[in-house]
């Protein structure tokens, strides 16, 4: 039972991180159509000013992003505790879980079938 609940869990992991992925990305398209716009009326001074401030704020926010992703992933103070070789190593096996917990799934219903 345990091992089905754990199995349940790591599927909602990956489908919360594909999910968080595809906003961030629909937030980046329309940030960058705004910002088109804007420095199309800005001195170069005014332009280097806003990219400088939104290089910082992303920065700052891609950190918190990726701390949110080791907690997720790991558990608490993950980031000190792994490295991005180890976070990416477990996440693939994550994801070969998660194809192996869907071939069972596609074999018992196939088999339910028979």
């Amino acid at each position: 039972m345990s091992k089905h609940f754990n199995d349940k869990d790591l599927v909602s992991v990956i489908a919360t991180l594909k999910s968080k992925l595809y906003q961030e990305s629909i937030k980046s398209k329309q940030f960058n159509e705004l910002i088109k716009g804007a420095i199309m009326n800005m001195s170069d001074g005014e332009v280097i000013d806003l990219l400088y401030d939104k290089l910082n704020k992303t920065n700052k926010k891609l950190k918190q992003q990726l701390e949110e992703i080791y907690e997720a992933l790991v558990g608490d103070n993950g980031m000190e505790r792994f490295t991005h070789a180890e976070l990416i190593d477990w996440a693939h096996q994550l994801v070969d879980k998660e194809e192996e917990i869907w071939a069972d799934q596609k074999m018992k219903l196939l088999n339910g079938k028979k």
